[in-house]
């Protein structure tokens, strides 16, 4: 008899402390994206790996609405800094490579992440 009340009071237990601890987990704040226009960017600058080193970088832009944007190549080469990206559109950078070899890479908002330098 006395084992049942102990599994019952445990079983109690363990589902409030289950509810509370997921209903905390979520009800935390979350950031969404404003789907504005005009709206502020979550980050001052963005980055985007490169497939393979570039040397220099011919220019880098929006891929549908070819507007241009400000970048650098990180200090190993494999990486382009973004500074006015808008978190949301499809890049477009034309570069040349260690031989010389003009390349064209495209790549979506998923391949470009937040940029924080050491």
């Amino acid at each position: 008899m006395k084992c049942q009340k102990y599994y019952r009071y445990s079983s109690v237990v363990f589902i409030s402390m289950f509810i509370l601890l997921t209903n905390n987990a979520l009800s935390q704040i979350k950031v969404n994206p404003s789907k504005e226009k005009e709206a502020p960017l979550l980050f001052e600058t963005y980055q985007l790996f490169l497939d393979f080193g570039f040397k220099t970088i011919e220019k880098i832009e929006y891929d549908k609405i070819e507007k241009p944007l400000n970048g650098y190549l990180d200090a190993d080469k494999t990486s382009i800094v973004l500074e006015d990206y808008d978190g949301k559109s499809r890049v477009k950078v034309t570069g040349r490579d260690f031989n010389g070899e003009l390349h064209e890479i495209k790549k979506s908002s998923c391949f470009i992440d937040p940029y924080v330098e050491l």
